[in-house]
């Protein structure tokens, strides 16, 4: 586990569990040995700058998982490395885990919102072609190709697009990532979203060009590619 994904891991801990790992470690390297007696809460607490019932509570994890013993009136006793050194490495694991769980789910989130500001931006770009020319004479369309291409090694240059439709791609999505001026030598595929500028004959024969590929004209409606179902 890298440094970062430990930080984050041990600042998302309760104070207690802290307590019961940090224990827990000493143990496992035999910084305090099996046989040996604890500091007490008090000490404990002001050494890791918690309340003594913290302590406590981090303690009794350790009980539990049957590493230390404790003794009314005596205190807390190691009872086992090897299942101090299984504790931690089970916590370190199931931690790391949940934390790069976290991570992606943040980083596709954030994709998800960039993704949908870049097609409102190509949105509001067209409006104000449409604006400042007083004519539709652009229109920004949407194409899914929801099924597999019958010529599924052609790039979009081979498909030679404006000398065959007259349309211009403009952008083009893919395992939700928004590609804008996408590479000419890009091969299209299943699944792809195809955004591009043309006529209603260019809407028709990109849909040709790709298969009866299902298309809708943008620059009337609200963007739809990277918004959530409920």
């Amino acid at each position: 586990m890298n440094q970062s994904v430990q930080r984050r891991s041990w600042g998302n801990t309760a104070k207690y569990q802290k307590i019961a790992v940090a224990v827990a470690k000493k143990i496992a390297t035999g910084d305090y040995k099996v046989g040996q007696k604890i500091k007490s809460r008090t000490t404990l607490a002001s050494l890791f700058n918690v309340s003594p019932e913290t302590v406590r509570k981090g303690i009794n994890i350790l009980a539990d998982h049957k590493i230390v013993t404790t003794k009314h009136g005596s205190g807390v006793w190691i009872t086992s490395q090897d299942k101090a050194l299984a504790f931690v490495q089970s916590y370190e694991q199931d931690h790391s885990l949940a934390v790069i769980r976290q991570d992606i789910e943040e980083k596709l989130e954030s994709q998800r919102l960039e993704m949908l500001k870049l097609e409102q931006a190509l949105e509001e770009l067209f409006q104000q072609a449409k604006k400042s020319s007083g004519q539709f004479a652009l229109q920004l369309y949407r194409l899914v190709l929801k099924n597999p291409l019958k010529e599924p090694n052609v790039s979009l240059l081979q498909r030679n697009i404006w000398q065959n439709s007259g349309a211009t791609i403009v952008a083009l999505a893919r395992d939700e990532t928004l590609k804008i001026s996408p590479n000419p030598k890009l091969i299209p595929r299943q699944g792809d979203v195809i955004y591009f500028v043309g006529s209603e004959e260019s809407q028709e024969q990109m849909e040709l060009l790709f298969d009866q590929a299902q298309s809708e004209l943008l620059n009337e409606k609200e963007p739809q590619y990277g918004q959530t179902q409920n």
